[in-house]
């Protein structure tokens, strides 16, 4: 009994591949993509324009929304420029100011994410 259940706790077992995606955006992405999303829909014969379709379109083939932004190689100061960035894809976005690191290293990668995985998100409560 106990030979069984020490191989049963020792055999190998497959493990889950991660589903995590990473993506690296910059400020240059923004404004041609909702450009390039608009140029879609005035192919496609459109007629009338607004939010709730730009949003369809912007969210058919692209990446999903971020969870975290590190942000650094910046001036240091408290607070995050996101100009230039889509206002579709950051709008639920937690961002982390490492603006005094010109690089990202494993070290600061491990710091963002810790920070990351306490945090609480409330949309709006």
């Amino acid at each position: 009994m106990l030979k069984e259940w020490i191989s049963s706790c020792t055999e190998k077992t497959e493990v889950e591949p991660l589903d995590a995606k990473f993506s690296i955006l910059s400020s240059e992405n923004g404004k041609p993509y909702v450009a390039s999303v608009l140029r879609r829909m005035i192919k496609q014969g459109v007629d009338e324009i607004d939010a709730k379709l730009v949003n369809q379109y912007v969210h058919e083939d692209t990446i999903s929304d971020p969870d975290l932004m590190i942000v650094f190689g910046g001036l240091p100061h408290n607070y995050v420029s996101i100009e230039g960035y889509s206002p579709w894809h950051i709008k639920s976005t937690e961002f982390i100011n490492y603006s005094n690191y010109h690089q990202l290293n494993y070290v600061a990668f491990s710091k963002c994410l810790y920070r990351f995985s306490k945090l609480e998100q409330r949309f709006g409560r």
